[in-house]
């Protein structure tokens, strides 16, 4: 089995942290529920999400009704704690082109509409993290986007979706549920990478990478190098199985991808053992 490496909680606040450093940090403090209001920071106006603001909502539903698309700009990050919700039930999009993290919180998305991570909105050279972590949920109920299509995928970008103990539901979506634009185009890098435990769900339209000319399953993802387990993939050799299992079957609702942490093989378990006890007999050594 290949080498696993674990990393906990601090990845995502890392992922925030460097997301939205440039930012003034709007906090959420409950008013009237509304995203379009004057309840941040004890009454401040709506965070502009053009690079100069990052939104964080602690706890409490708040819902965003639309004069307009949802459009935020790299700089600004969108975080949504345990006991939060960020709820849009309105077919509009959703356009976010700054980071993303659901720390045990919850983007809920329930009428329609794409939810579109690079957008035509993104600058050349930009790098979306989304990190979903801690019983975080991404609930959407459209197409799901990693860039854009009619050749406007801006250059030069990476999409990275980290995974340790949340969960994707892509249900909707006409061509697909998920989409991965110009995947193959130079510049493009698109990341699913499970840190820990964690599962995707997806509707009837299935997943599909543009290069593939068709939708795919779990498996072809992960022998293309999107998806990944700690770092690896079909790419670097490593097994599908070893990482996840899927229930349910491709293009059909509810086919769901379930990661798991894996358990060292005996013979692994044994080497450490035994490299262990050297070690402790050599410091014995040592000190007499």
């Amino acid at each position: 089995m290949k080498r696993a490496t674990v990393f906990i909680g601090a990845l995502g606040l890392i992922l925030a942290i460097s997301a939205g450093a440039n930012s003034a940090e709007m906090v959420w403090d409950g008013g009237d529920g509304l995203w379009y209001s004057n309840s941040w920071n004890g009454g401040g106006a709506t965070p502009n999400m053009n690079g100069t603001d990052s939104a964080v909502i602690n706890d409490g539903t708040v819902t965003y009704v639309p004069g307009g698309d949802l459009v935020t700009l790299p700089g600004s990050n969108l975080t949504i704690n345990s006991g939060g919700e960020w709820k849009q039930t309105t077919s509009n999009w959703a356009r976010i082109n700054g980071g993303l993290t659901l720390d045990g919180g919850t983007l809920s998305r329930t009428a329609g509409g794409n939810l579109a991570f690079g957008s035509d909105n993104t600058g050349a050279n930009t790098t979306i993290d989304i990190a979903i972590n801690h019983g975080g949920t991404l609930n959407h109920n459209g197409e799901l986007w990693f860039g854009w299509h009619n050749n406007a995928t801006p250059s030069n970008l990476t999409v990275n979706m980290t995974i340790d103990e949340g969960t994707v539901s892509a249900l909707g979506g006409g061509g697909a549920s998920w989409w991965l634009w110009d995947d193959d185009v130079a510049g493009i890098d698109y990341n699913i990478n499970f840190e820990g435990p964690g599962e995707i769900i997806l509707g009837a339209a299935g997943i599909r990478p543009e290069s593939a000319g068709g939708k795919v399953d779990f498996e072809t993802l992960w022998d293309m190098g999107i998806l990944q387990a700690f770092g690896e993939s079909g790419l670097t050799g490593a097994n599908f199985t070893d990482f996840f299992e899927t229930t349910g079957t491709p293009n059909d609702n509810g086919y769901t991808l379930t990661s798991f942490i894996p358990v060292p093989e005996p013979s692994t378990l044994a080497l450490a053992c035994l490299g262990l006890i050297g070690l402790c007999a050599h410091m014995i050594r040592r000190k007499k």
